[in-house]
């Protein structure tokens, strides 16, 4: 995600910006997360036009955590934008939830048992 917010805003990326994501939410020696996604990201997706998504589809798509066709992740990109038009429209904030999996690739336990907070968006997180 800060890549996305580094190339949204036309500037390189910076290890820095993982500190802008809150975190709520720790469990089991941090396999499973949940952050909040700044409200400065979700401004700018909110603002996003579609010259910008475009752009921002092609060059996410190159980076090497996706290295995938731009097709794949324009579906990603347009929900964040679509859920961040409604953040700012409800005064609610976005989280990220990340849950990595075992070394057979299952996920492990459902978060939403650990989940104080009101559901916002649940979507794969690999790659973001």
């Amino acid at each position: 995600m800060t890549t996305l917010w580094a190339i949204l805003q036309g500037i390189e990326w910076d290890v820095n910006r993982l500190d802008s994501f809150e975190c709520l939410l720790v469990r089991d020696a941090g396999e499973r997360l949940i952050h909040r996604l700044p409200e400065a990201l979700v401004s700018r997706l909110a603002t996003a036009g579609e010259e910008t998504v475009t752009d921002a589809v092609e060059k996410w798509a190159g980076i090497d955590e996706l290295a995938c066709d731009p097709s794949e992740i324009q579906p990603v990109l347009d929900a964040l934008v679509r859920l961040s038009r409604r953040s700012q429209e409800t005064k609610r904030n976005l989280y990220l939830w990340n849950c990595l999996t075992s070394a057979d690739g299952t996920e492990r336990r459902a978060a939403d048992q650990y989940l104080p907070l009101p559901r916002t968006y649940h979507a794969p997180t690999s790659g973001m």
